[in-house]
């Protein structure tokens, strides 16, 4: 069975559980990382206000997303605001392959940002290595008592 790669629509019910599902087993398998606490109606409410997604599926399966939107500093900049893959199909290649099909997508002449955690090594090397980011600032916050530690990634050409 193939990889395929298609543009969600949270409009559609069984692609929004499918993400939910995909979201939950990703925050499972990484409980440091934030999970996106959104129900379901703010998940579609979100692609209606700018936010895409993109899908990667082995048969009925959606094993891994990408979930952009206009950044929060600088609208002309897309920022991964999402991306993770099913902790059984990981180390195949398939973040560096939604990265790029968002590179496709966006055209070459646009710029991407991302926001880590620290702790993130792994999707942080990721981003970096597949998508060519560098990181532009690191700050803290506390949130439930917890001392959250940020990275800001982007395209050094906007610097």
């Amino acid at each position: 069975m193939a990889w395929r790669f298609a543009p969600l629509d949270l409009d559609e019910a069984l692609q929004l559980r499918a993400l939910q599902g995909l979201m939950q087993a990703v925050h499972a398998a990484d409980p440091a990382a934030p999970a996106d606490p959104r129900e379901p109606e703010e998940l579609a409410r979100g692609a209606l206000e700018g936010e895409q997604w993109i899908g990667c599926w082995l048969g009925d399966d959606l094993v891994a997303a990408l979930g952009s939107q206009p950044d929060a500093d600088d609208e002309l900049v897309t920022a991964i605001a999402w991306l993770g893959v099913h902790p059984a199909h990981r180390r195949q290649g398939l973040a560096t392959l939604l990265l790029h099909a968002l590179r496709t997508a966006l055209g070459g002449g646009s710029a991407a940002s991302a926001t880590v955690l620290e702790e993130q090594t792994a999707l942080r090397a990721c981003l970096q290595q597949a998508a060519g980011l560098k990181e532009w600032r690191r700050w803290a916050e506390r949130r439930e008592g917890r001392r959250l530690g940020w990275i800001k990634l982007g395209d050094l050409r906007l610097r």
